[in-house]
């Protein structure tokens, strides 16, 4: 089998999407499958580099975080000729989205696609609310022609449905329990950040402003109002890093992005993990922090509800509400019992999560589309 994949975000940029495609990169390794990947370049990651097709690109002026790729056509298509494949996957609706499924339509290739970014919710965050409705129209016409769209988690499935969107299915993502796991606690990393008896909170993610971290931030001004002891760890980096710095809290440490045993030690040597984000359609930090035997203070909005049972492995606060997340995390900081109660609930919940169980049914129902399409080849031939 042979599968070709669209990509607006590849290798070095580190975000939820490129995670799920590196591990899939790493299945499709083991089972010999053959790939190709057509992705956004930057200098010198542009032109052809083993099974990636590098295209230049620029930076979304709306969203920096996001590279909008310009792929020459031709190139794609010649490409594409010579690899001859059985699928085209699309991670994205983009211009290099665009040219898979302008390849896919004309060729008579079975394609599938995922809605792994809510962009129309993130429009919201960036004063471009009015175009919400445009871009729900563009993307039931992008996901129109695909023979399965898929969705990261039951609730992102349910929203695409409600907005019209047909042929679902569900990718669902594991979890690397040798990467994220409590055994990597590091006791010389916590004392660097907490005073002993303190509580560390974390926060990972991109610091932007769909991750609604205003809410985060205005909790820990109440709890520092009442005399909370805590320290708020915050791995990641992003346009509002300077914003949230300039607040002065003496308690939150900023550590920037972190990759590897690095990010393993910090998971497992915090207490608690926060997510205020009720845009993502997954949230792979969120079974990232529970495989390392942390519970969340969430939301459950988005696809952080796939996740977040209140009560069992976290505590689930209103979205937007930084007064009742702050009463949520004081509660979760004054009951040593009960963070350890909701860590167990949340080493149990993600127990079963594994990615070799996700690749070997997302590949199984490749495998049927492009039998399927080959079937159908030798009736009309015969």
């Amino acid at each position: 089998m042979k599968i070709a994949i669209f990509t607006d975000t590849y290798h070095p940029e580190i975000n939820g999407v490129t995670k799920t495609l590196d591990k899939m990169k790493e299945s499709m390794d083991k089972k010999g499958i053959e790939y190709i990947f057509f992705a956004p370049g930057e200098a010198p990651f542009e032109g052809e580099v083993a099974n990636v097709s590098f295209f230049t690109s620029f930076r979304f002026f709306a969203y920096p975080q996001c590279r909008i790729a310009l792929p020459d056509y031709g190139a794609v298509k010649k490409r594409l000729d010579d690899f001859k494949p059985d699928i085209i996957h699309l991670t994205t609706p983009f211009i290099i989205g665009l040219s898979g499924l302008r390849y896919a339509k004309e060729n008579g290739i079975p394609h599938t696609a995922t809605f792994h970014t809510d962009f129309p919710e993130y429009l919201d965050h960036y004063g471009f609310g009015v175009l919400k409705s445009g871009a729900w129209q563009f993307l039931r016409w992008f996901h129109e022609s695909t023979d399965i769209n898929f969705a990261p988690s039951s609730q992102t499935m349910e929203k695409m449905r409600s907005k019209g969107i047909e042929r679902l299915g569900l990718w669902k993502r594991g979890i690397e329990k040798h990467r994220f796991n409590p055994g990597f606690r590091d006791e010389s990393l916590r004392e660097s950040w907490v005073e002993e008896g303190d509580v560390c909170l974390l926060h990972v993610g991109r610091l932007a402003k769909e991750k609604e971290l205003d809410v985060l931030m205005g909790a820990v001004g109440i709890l520092n109002e009442k005399g909370v002891r805590f320290k708020l760890v915050i791995v990641g980096d992003g346009p509002m890093r300077s914003q949230m710095e300039d607040l002065g809290h003496k308690n939150v440490v900023f550590c920037g992005y972190m990759t590897g045993d690095s990010l393993s030690r910090c998971y497992a040597s915090s207490d608690v993990f926060c997510f205020t984000s009720g845009t993502e359609t997954y949230g792979n930090v969120l079974i990232e922090a529970m495989a390392s035997g942390l519970p969340a203070v969430s939301v459950t909005d988005g696809g952080a509800g796939e996740n977040v049972i209140d009560g069992i492995n976290s505590l689930a606060f209103e979205r937007g509400s930084s007064r009742d997340m702050a009463e949520k995390l004081e509660k979760i900081i004054m009951d040593e019992t009960l963070r350890k109660r909701l860590s167990n609930g949340a080493i149990n919940h993600v127990s079963g999560k594994d990615w070799g169980k996700v690749f070997d049914g997302l590949f199984s129902k490749y495998k049927d589309l492009a039998n399927q399409k080959r079937d159908k080849s030798e009736r009309s031939a015969s």
